[in-house]
């Protein structure tokens, strides 16, 4: 993360041509290009990366309860177009690090003990458990959008 204070222009230099000076603005546009691409927040965030498709990848991290086992679709309403990379966990009511609660999803034990991530869409995510109740999923997605 780049932690210097906001430069400023050196427009006070007639010995440097305007076209070899670097502006408050091109060094706070990096800085602020930068430092996104390390944010990880529930809001939605321009990562200032490009995806292969020329369009900005964004990131948000989205956590929410299934109560219950079987299917559950979540509303993100981020218009996706491209999924980027998906990075997810889920956790069992009551458990915790120490008891072994966070799982990366998708988790199977055996056909009736599982948290997966079923789809995502360009706005729901779809996932599923079995057996287990009080699940949370905790999910960090990059992606484009529509």
């Amino acid at each position: 993360m780049i932690t210097f204070n906001d430069k400023v222009t050196l427009v006070d230099q007639p010995d440097v041509a305007d076209e070899n000076k670097v502006t408050a603005s091109n060094m706070n546009e990096i800085k602020t290009q930068i430092n996104n691409s390390f944010t990880y927040s529930t809001s939605e965030i321009n990562t200032g990366k490009i995806w292969i498709d020329g369009k900005p990848i964004y990131r948000k991290y989205i956590t929410f309860s299934q109560a219950n086992s079987g299917n559950y679709t979540y509303t993100h309403n981020l218009g996706i177009d491209s999924v980027v990379s998906c990075n997810a966990f889920c956790s069992v009511a009551s458990q915790t690090i120490a008891t072994h609660g966070y799982r990366p999803a998708p988790y199977i034990v055996s056909n009736t003990n599982f948290c997966i991530i079923g789809q995502i869409t360009e706005n729901t995510i779809i996932t599923q458990v079995g057996q287990w109740t009080g699940n949370t999923f905790y999910i960090t997605l990059e992606y484009t959008k529509k």
